[in-house]
């Protein structure tokens, strides 16, 4: 139960767009924000042995007895972390006074939460205040770097100075880093989006005297060649993605042996494809070389398309069409990711008729075919219209080279659709080769036949029901498997019998002192595998079971297995 959620709104769980924390000696608020719901205002403090728990704008107090708040605060906010499966917009979190015990316990709690998490969580800006470096680079790690567009750190005063390992940022961000601070400025600034390309690059207040950076019109590179830094020309070198190049090389030699020694690599790595309304798609493509993304828009007009504001005398869906086949034809490594929009785009506007999303999935399956050529992509990530769209976009891809399916949906949590998984997908070999599947937004109605699904290395599924049999078969099997990391079910209905379950599966451990134990059970099995053990939590509330493969070292010291000894 998550005390933060119920005072704000049960529905937007998962779905928080701001999140601030005030950390203070005594209390800390908590301020959450959603959608169109109000911002709300809770605040957890002391009284006496108590913990108290108010909302000033909706007047509701509440008073958990015995309770410590700073455990009922860190048990919220890993909740609301753990759930979050959209993008969190704001996230702040900032101190008022000493606050450095309370501040340690709510970085072990950020951090627990977050590797809790079967992915990164997504979140757009985000400020925070700690005293070590070590507990920034940590907890930036944990977050999607996809998502983050603004990062804001304060550090504690100090007589000495702190250095921020600028590779360990540029790993983290995928873009080269700009860093200020009062003795001077480096920067790479550029503007995305536009084909009026503008790059002005300054390097310290003292460091080239000759340099003059001005500000610059359109279709201008000012750059000052004299004692640049190669982090720099490499900077150059990606955002110009080999456009430019050639025109560089003969600017002067120096130049030219920069470029030639940095090599850039412009193949693809990722690509995202979205349908805005019935007369627009968005592309996204990014690079190996980790430079910025390459964005292009289609936009219907009449009597052709606009392709990034350039008219081209062609229908939307057969230009987008051309450039996407032309882009898998030339595309030599395996793509990281492949992000399709399939519920956004179900239907193109062109050549004077509507062409739907399921002609699109037609025409590219048509050119991708085994006997021909097959795409080789790590990560398939969709969102779909259901089973059909799954299953025509798999057969596009390279089963060997296929790692994640990762599969979402559009539709509203209070009705999810379902998706029977059945021998349409246990038969192909892109389900057969796949190590993860992670399919939340579908419900798999039963049977739940685990036994399709027990290859994964790891799984996030929503099942309609699992019985306490399933449960103790599913044991019987990760028990032996030598590639199962973890599995995460969630289920629909109330299905398993606690009493079934406890004879199966033998009693829970108990923790000592842990208030959760009536509605969270936890049983640890000894593996045939070295020092490796089957951990199992059954969180009746919320219905959901995971099974995770743990050390012997993250285990209690207590837990007996009650094997005898030879």
């Amino acid at each position: 139960m998550i005390h933060a959620i119920q005072v704000f709104n049960c529905e937007q769980k998962g779905k928080i767009d701001f999140l601030s924390i005030s950390i203070q000696e005594n209390c800390i608020v908590i301020t959450l924000e959603s959608g169109d719901y109000p911002q709300v205002n809770i605040e957890y403090s002391q009284i006496g042995r108590d913990c108290m728990i108010k909302c000033k704008e909706t007047g509701i107090e509440k008073l958990e007895e015995n309770m410590d708040f700073l455990s009922v605060f860190c048990d919220d906010l890993s909740g609301i972390l753990i759930e979050q499966n959209a993008m969190m917009y704001v996230f702040t979190i900032h101190q008022i006074g000493n606050v450095q015990p309370i501040d340690s316990q709510i970085f072990n709690c950020l951090e627990m939460a977050l590797n809790l998490r079967n992915q990164k969580i997504q979140i757009r800006e985000f400020t925070l205040d700690f005293y070590s470096l070590e507990q920034i680079n940590s907890l930036l790690g944990l977050i999607d770097p996809e998502s983050l567009a603004g990062v804001s750190l304060k550090l504690q005063p100090s007589r000495f100075m702190k250095k921020i390992d600028i590779s360990l940022l540029d790993e983290i961000f995928g873009h080269p880093t700009q860093l200020t601070n009062q003795y001077g400025t480096i920067r790479a600034i550029r503007v995305p989006d536009t084909k009026r390309d503008v790059l002005t690059f300054l390097r310290g207040r003292n460091v080239d005297r000759n340099s003059n950076p001005s500000s610059c019109g359109r279709k201008c590179l000012i750059i000052s060649v004299l004692s640049i830094c190669e982090f720099l020309w490499n900077s150059v070198t990606l955002i110009l993605l080999c456009f430019f190049i050639q025109a560089l090389r003969k600017t002067s030699s120096g130049i030219r042996q920069c470029i030639d020694y940095i090599k850039p690599d412009p193949r693809t790595s990722k690509i995202m494809i979205k349908s805005k309304n019935f007369g627009r798609v968005d592309v996204q493509m990014s690079f190996q070389d980790k430079a910025s993304p390459l964005y292009i828009q289609y936009e219907e007009i009449d009597p052709g398309c606009l392709v990034n504001e350039k008219f081209v005398k062609q229908g939307i869906f057969q230009t987008f069409l051309n450039d996407i086949e032309a882009n898998f034809r030339h595309q030599e490594a395996p793509l990281e990711e492949l992000n399709l929009d399939l519920y956004s785009m179900r239907y193109f506007h062109g050549d004077g008729r509507s062409q739907p999303k399921d002609h699109f999935l037609d025409k590219i399956g048509d050119f991708l075919k085994p006997k021909t050529r097959l795409l080789r992509v790590k990560k398939l990530n969709v969102i779909a219209d259901g089973e059909d769209d799954l299953l025509k976009t798999m057969k596009w891809l390279e089963p060997m080279a296929l790692e994640t399916i990762e599969v979402h949906s559009l539709v509203s949590d209070s009705w999810k659709e379902k998706i029977v998984v059945d021998h349409k997908f246990y038969e192909l070999n892109q389900w057969i080769y796949a190590k993860e599947l992670v399919m939340k937004d579908f419900v798999v109605p039963v049977p739940f036949k685990f036994q399709y699904f027990i290859h994964f290395v790891k799984l996030d599924v929503f099942v309609e029901s699992i019985s306490s049999g399933d449960v103790f078969e599913l044991k019987e099997e990760l028990l032996y498997s030598p590639s199962f990391i973890k599995f995460k079910i969630e289920f629909q209905t109330r299905s398993i019998d606690n009493d079934d379950l406890f004879n199966l599966l033998s009693p829970s451990y108990n923790m000592e002192n842990d208030r959760l134990a009536s509605k969270r059970k936890t049983w640890y099995f000894q593996m045939p595998e070295r020092n490796r053990v089957l951990h199992i939590v059954y969180h009746a509330d919320q219905k959901i079971i995971i099974f995770k493969k743990v050390g012997l070292e993250e285990i209690p010291e207590d837990v007996f297995f009650g094997f005898e000894e030879e």
